[in-house]
């Protein structure tokens, strides 16, 4: 369980200093903040909901912590670094910390949202192309490439909308200020948001976890025109992923060895890797060790454990879900699991 407490200056860069349930800290880079420095949940409870960011309020951090049994701190400086919004919908009261939002917002949070600290970041990442009349905007950054474009459908459109409105320019910019005070926490744009929350379940409020965007309406209009500015942005491209679900479903059971267990031997791994990672690993090595992560599947899927429950020797359920979900499009899986039937 961890939660980040805020920003903080050392070796004259910007890091995420982040606390565990005993109170420890230490210190994170802002590069891994897409996936920590949020409690974990089991089994989260998800609400979909269409609320307007002018109703979110700031509240104690005290409030949300306090059910995740974190040991609280006295210190006023510490609570509000990192920013909790409250918001009420139908009755009910969602509690949203803000990494949870800037993590939705910034999209992919993988590649851009670290950059969000820095200053001028529109201006880093996006260049206007007036060649053709109506100015359009081009995101230009090094991770903008057409495979982060299939992996991460639709980022061009709220970078596009952050450009040409004020209040979500403002928002944008409002990271590196907030973080140059030591502080985890952004502007709220002036915008109607559908948005899935996924967390929590109290009585009455649900202490968010995680939080999708699936379509933003700016309640202002534009003071920089530029080509494609819609009514309604899509942060989700539906269309693109609407049935792409994979279904945790294959042919035969996963094969184990004779004392039950799942991980690869080396003379497995061996033929699996070349299946699995082909001329990739010559190319440009993972970050992640791929027979690690072929054993977390592995054991995922012949326990039956939910994703977010089994254990995984590198990165979390989302790196094991998204390598499972890659050789399952490739048809790489079955495969592999073809080889180690006839060895087990």
């Amino acid at each position: 369980m961890e939660w980040a407490r805020g920003i903080v200056v050392s070796g004259s860069e910007l890091w995420a200093e982040v606390e565990s349930t005993n109170g420890a800290t230490g210190l994170v880079a802002l590069t891994e903040l897409y996936r920590r420095g949020l409690p974990t949940v089991d089994k989260t409870v998800r609400r979909t909901v269409t609320v307007n960011f002018r109703d979110f309020s700031r509240c104690d951090a005290r409030d949300y912590k306090t059910h995740f049994e974190m040991l609280m701190s006295s210190d006023v400086a510490e609570l509000e670094g990192h920013q909790v919004f409250e918001v009420q919908h139908q009755g009910k009261t969602y509690l949203v910390p803000a990494l949870a939002l800037m993590r939705a917002l910034f999209r992919p949070s993988t590649k851009l949202l670290h950059e969000m600290f820095g200053p001028s970041v529109l201006e880093r990442t996006l260049r206007l192309d007036r060649s053709d009349g109506v100015p359009s905007v081009i995101v230009d950054a090094k991770w903008a490439t057409n495979s982060a474009e299939k992996r991460n459908s639709n980022w061009q459109k709220p970078l596009s909308w952050m450009f040409s409105h004020p209040t979500a320019r403002r928002m944008a910019d409002s990271v590196h200020r907030h973080a140059m005070r030591g502080n985890l926490t952004l502007d709220l744009a002036d915008c109607e948001v559908e948005v899935v929350l996924s967390g929590l379940q109290k009585p009455n409020l649900m202490l968010v976890t995680e939080v999708r965007i699936l379509s933003i309406t700016p309640s202002e209009v534009p003071d920089i025109l530029v080509e494609g500015d819609e009514h309604q942005i899509e942060f989700i491209d539906r269309g693109r992923t609407k049935g792409r679900k994979i279904k945790e479903s294959i042919s035969a059971p996963i094969p184990t060895h004779a004392d039950g267990t799942f991980e690869l031997t080396d003379d497995e791994w061996s033929v699996v890797d070349h299946i699995l990672c082909g001329q990739r690993k010559r190319a440009r090595p993972y970050r992640l060790c791929q027979r690690h992560l072929f054993d977390g599947v592995l054991r995922k899927l012949g326990t039956g454990e939910p994703w977010q429950r089994s254990t995984y020797k590198v990165g979390d359920w989302r790196n094991a879900a998204f390598a499972y979900r890659s050789w399952s499009l490739r048809g790489a899986f079955e495969q592999a699991l073809a080889v180690l039937r006839r060895m087990r």
